[in-house]
Order: C-alpha cells, then structure tokens, then sequence
C-alpha cells in the first residue's frame, strides 16, 4: 500500500526561517557599526580622562583644559560619524579626577522602523 500524502512535507518553516534570517542580518548591517563606533569613543573618552592631566592651558584666552577635552572628543565623535555636538559633551576637571559625560542620540533606520538610540558615556577617572 502506498502512502498518497505524508506529513511534514512543508516548506513554509524553511521559508519563515530565511525570512527571519534575512531580517537579523539586515539589523547587524544596520546595527553593529554603529556600536562599535560608540564602544570607540567611549575608550577615546575614558583614555582622554585619564591623561587630562598632560593637557596644557592655551595660550589663547578662555582656552582651558575643559575646552580642549570638549574638543577632543567631538572631533573623535565626527571621525565616527556619531551626532555629537558640543553641547552634549560635560567636562569636569579637578585637581585629581576627570569627569566626562556625553549625552547624544543615534538614529538608527531599518527601513520601515526608526529607532533612536539613546547613548549616555560616563567616565569618571583619576588624572596622572
């Protein structure tokens, strides 16, 4: 006796599956560059408030260490393309520590969907 219809034969699991497949690929094109620029500038940040004690005052008026730190890592956020300004970058500077905060938001459009990702660094470091 042969069997006319067997059971199990679907292929709509394997569609649903490369569609899936296709749709977190398209998220890690979109999304992993984006982190890693942010991880970079959080080591910039942190490497930045840890040798902030090496940064001499300017010769110019009103050209302070916090100046320079803002500077610092606004011109590093533009090397990766990350939407910082210097309004969203805090800098506090003691005699011993280093404070830097960066407040920035990173849209992030996957086509039918934008998201904005709210990023926050918070370093805080002793000076050597």
């Amino acid at each position: 006796m042969a069997k006319t219809s067997e059971r199990g034969e679907g292929k709509a699991g394997c569609v649903i599956g490369l569609i899936i497949l296709a749709i977190a690929l398209w998220i890690g094109i979109k999304v992993v560059p984006v982190r890693v620029a942010v991880a970079s500038l959080q080591d910039y940040c942190e490497e930045t408030a840890q040798k902030a004690g090496l940064l001499r005052e300017g010769t110019a008026e009103g050209d302070t260490k916090e100046k320079q730190i803002i500077y610092l890592v606004t011109r590093k956020a533009e090397e990766e393309r990350l939407p910082v300004r210097a309004d969203n970058v805090e800098v506090r500077l003691t005699s011993q520590h280093c404070v830097i905060i960066v407040k920035y938001t990173v849209p992030l459009d996957f086509g039918l969907y934008k998201y904005d990702w709210k990023v926050e660094h918070n370093v805080d470091r002793i000076i050597f």
